[in-house]
């Protein structure tokens, strides 16, 4: 399991527990690392080394951690749902149901415009640079190109 204070878990409670929080005595946290040079490790890796360990396994990771020994499980949103497993596609067009979204939130006052150094930001990474970025950081998708523009037109009506 990633470190339970990381927002995979609470997306896992949420989406799948229902917001309950009762994990099995049994789970292990398997905790962010430094590697030996010093930098922060992504423990998807690692867990999926320790399912392949054990049959009786299971876990939470990206795909882009495939593992031999492992497998992906499909799974569905509801009982009247199709089964899903998580590929570039499902993902990115949102019907995995396990797909986790991270956002990006301004402070400004009711009415008033946001402030222009937040808005070149948020324009930033909405842009197709922006967006490259995100991708070659390897931990999330960029938005499809569709979305990004969408964003970027709320983003400039909000003037």
């Amino acid at each position: 399991m990633p470190p339970l204070k990381y927002h995979q878990m609470s997306v896992f409670e949420r989406k799948v527990m229902v917001g309950g929080n009762m994990w099995n005595d049994a789970v292990r946290e398997i905790p962010l690392a430094l590697d030996d040079k010093g930098r922060r490790t992504v423990p998807g890796a690692d867990r999926l080394a320790a399912v392949a360990r054990d049959r009786c396994a299971i876990t939470f990771a990206s795909p882009n951690f495939a593992h031999p020994g492992t497998r992906m499980v499909p799974v569905a949103r509801d009982a009247s749902s199709p089964f899903v497993l998580p590929t570039l596609d499902s993902v990115r067009e949102r019907r995995y149901p396990l797909h986790l979204e991270v956002y990006a939130y301004a402070d400004r006052k009711p009415g008033e415009p946001l402030e222009a150094n937040a808005k070149a930001f948020l324009r930033f990474v909405l842009s197709r640079d922006g967006q490259r970025l995100i991708e070659q950081g390897g931990k999330w998708l960029p938005l499809t190109a569709d979305v990004a523009a969408g964003q970027r037109a709320r983003l400039d009506a909000k003037d």
